[in-house]
């Protein structure tokens, strides 16, 4: 893991995003993080990862949660999961959990918890095959609009694509300096990279 080579102790949560319910999820995270026994959590999460650690903290109290970081995550909305839902198929690729956060009132974070936002705009992906007209600018399925969290404590658009933001170097070094910041970039511009605890939400299909 990436973020563990720049000195962060990791955990990784796995969840069923198809057959599990946004809710039955956010009650598996919550139940894990208060089982690490820490007084201080940072979660990243990718995609629908970064919607369910931000619903998670809403929908639970858990003060040990100072930082999250969101990557390509559908805050807003999704246009590609929107366009994929119009058949039964499509539905039933998208799944439960994405299917209801895009019926859910998008919550607030709250003001314990600063929010970093990573944005992708390059744009090459399959979202673009299944969701034609795509509004740009976007990753190659979640649009950069949509992923703006309000309010949220820094932003950043990143030239990457939406399948390579978990594996890519620029997205890890961004993340890395929020965790340790609470913002992107510090004053001189340059990463500073400190270790404490921290966990990936990543989708398990």
């Amino acid at each position: 893991m990436r973020l563990r080579r720049r000195g962060f102790a990791c955990r990784s949560f796995g969840y069923n995003a198809v057959s599990a319910g946004l809710e039955a999820n956010a009650t598996r995270l919550q139940r894990y993080i208060d089982g690490l026994n820490t007084r201080s959590v940072a979660l990243v999460g990718h995609s629908l990862g970064g919607v369910l650690a931000l619903y998670t903290i809403v929908r639970y109290p858990l003060p040990q949660v100072k930082r999250i970081v969101m990557s390509g995550s559908p805050y807003v909305d999704s246009y590609a999961a929107r366009r994929l839902s119009r058949t039964r198929l499509g539905r039933r690729m998208l799944g439960r959990t994405a299917h209801d956060w895009l019926e859910l009132d998008k919550p607030r974070p709250p003001s314990r918890t600063q929010v970093g936002v990573i944005a992708g705009t390059r744009e090459l992906g399959i979202g673009m095959l299944v969701a034609r007209g795509l509004p740009h600018p976007h990753d190659g399925l979640i649009c950069v609009s949509e992923t703006r969290v309000n309010p949220m404590t820094d932003f950043i658009s990143l030239h990457v694509c939406h399948s390579s933001m978990p594996f890519s170097s620029e997205v890890c070094d961004a993340a890395a300096r929020f965790l340790r910041d609470g913002r992107f970039q510090d004053v001189a511009g340059q990463a500073n990279v400190s270790v404490e605890e921290s966990m990936t939400p990543r989708e398990q299909r």
